[in-house]
């Protein structure tokens, strides 16, 4: 995960299995979070604060509730800012780009979307029957989004992409395709992510479709296709 001033670079290593922070001028690398192989507790998810020093971590043992923890990337300190447990279950934190909310979906029943501060404490962002997948923060920190379905509304799973006001929490619904039968798969959009001008979003219908949605005028178009990109991982929007 690049950094924002664009000089470091997060990743988890293969190795150690702990989280670490490799400068691009100098090549140095160094690790900021170990992981405890003991108890096969590791870093799974993790983001930058806007300052390029403090990351925020997905910790987790696997098939326990994780714990969000912000690291110091200077010092090495860490401390939990929220603890897993049957109903704290954090997932995907994202810290905003402008200041220090965190975005986290939240819940094991179907999460929904929660603003988290450094505090512990946190604001339900989402209607309590809608749940989501990956929050993405606008350039600018006023919006959030998000790709997921409305339990109860369809007996078939079908993802939208969402809008959410941080300000008043309101929730829009940006993409909206009616699934009819099982085999209609490419359309559900899923893993939004914005342009860096926030004027666009950029997701993935289907798994294999790349499509634009511009947010001024609703207007979509296909970008190009290319077999399993969700699951590759290789969706990324250049600066």
């Amino acid at each position: 995960v690049w950094s924002p001033d664009g000089k470091r670079l997060a990743y988890r290593s293969t190795e150690t299995g702990g989280l670490w922070v490799v400068e691009l001028e100098t090549g140095m690398a160094e690790e900021v979070y170990p992981a405890d192989l003991a108890v096969f507790r590791y870093p799974t998810e993790y983001d930058w604060a806007p300052d390029s020093l403090r990351l925020v971590v997905q910790d987790e043992i696997l098939y326990e509730p994780p714990d969000l923890v912000v690291v110091d990337t200077e010092s090495k300190k860490a401390w939990p800012i929220v603890k897993g447990g049957i109903e704290t279950w954090p997932l995907h934190p994202r810290w905003s780009p402008v200041d220090d909310r965190i975005a986290a979906m939240w819940g094991n029943l179907g999460p929904q979307l929660r603003i988290v501060s450094l505090d512990g404490s946190t604001i339900v962002a989402s209607n309590a029957l809608l749940s989501g997948g990956i929050p993405n923060w606008s350039p600018d920190g006023r919006w959030l989004t998000f790709s997921g379905p409305i339990r109860y509304e369809s007996a078939l799973f079908q993802s939208d992409v969402w809008l959410v006001d941080v300000i008043d929490l309101s929730t829009k619904r940006l993409t909206y395709d009616v699934i009819k039968s099982p085999e209609e798969t490419t359309k559900s959009d899923i893993n939004s992510i914005w342009t860096p001008d926030g004027q666009q979003l950029i997701y993935c219908k289907g798994g294999d479709e790349v499509w634009l949605l511009n947010l001024k005028d609703g207007t979509e178009r296909m970008l190009f296709a290319s077999p399993g990109i969700f699951g590759s991982g290789s969706l990324v929007v250049g600066r």
